[in-house]
């Protein structure tokens, strides 16, 4: 919080200056996701490899425009057992990531910077490697399918962080969801949110996502 406040008097971060009101909207509204990520990605301790005799398997997750850092940074504070990867395509914003990354000793941190659309192109490495992707304030739903789900693995689960008019954004977004193959599975309601959990079924053509700003202009 120290580290995000200090850095949005520099450019813009975030609207909330108070420092009350951005650790509810920010730190707190981000914590509240653990527990589904805890439910999808059970923790697992290193132990547990050792009994068996094998690594564990690393598990992913993407913050999708992370800004400053919200949620994924907290996130993965909370669960070091992940590896998350913070997505950002203002170079600015990226590098605030990588210096409080840094500065906080987060080793399972990664930021990278650039475009979704180039990010989860076919044949790059982001490419539906993920077994969950976080997205908070990105865009409007049916753009924000196109931009997320080709970077999910099948199962994987989109974590959509919307607001009071989530169902319209559902219905905008049918013909989305059945292009992308993906399913809204559940909708956690809490006091500044709404998460809407949307399950991937299929592995995503390779039209998809369209060139850089195709998405946002004609959604699906």
């Amino acid at each position: 919080m120290d580290r995000l406040l200090e850095a949005n008097t520099k450019f813009n971060l975030t609207a909330i200056v108070d420092r009350k009101q951005a650790q509810d909207r920010h730190i707190v509204e981000s914590l509240r996701h653990v527990s589904i990520i805890n439910e999808l990605l059970p923790e697992r301790r290193q132990t547990e490899a050792s009994e068996a005799g094998t690594p564990l398997a690393t598990r992913r997750v993407l913050d999708l425009g992370s800004g400053g850092g919200l949620p994924g940074m907290v996130l993965a504070i909370a669960r070091p057992d992940l590896r998350f990867v913070l997505l950002e395509a203002t170079a600015k914003k990226a590098r605030f990531l990588e210096e409080t990354a840094q500065s906080l000793g987060l080793s399972n941190v990664k930021v990278k910077c650039e475009r979704a659309e180039l990010a989860a192109a076919p044949g790059t490495d982001l490419r539906e490697s993920f077994d969950l992707v976080v997205a908070r304030a990105v865009a409007a739903l049916p753009t924000l399918l196109e931009l997320a789900v080709p970077f999910l693995k099948v199962p994987g689960t989109l974590l959509a962080i919307k607001g009071e008019k989530y169902q319209e954004e559902l219905t905008a977004a049918a013909r989305a969801c059945s292009i992308l193959h993906v399913e809204c599975t559940r909708i956690l309601r809490h006091p500044t949110a709404t998460v809407l959990l949307l399950t991937k079924n299929k592995r995503t053509a390779p039209l998809y996502p369209r060139r850089s700003g195709e998405p946002k202009k004609k959604p699906l």
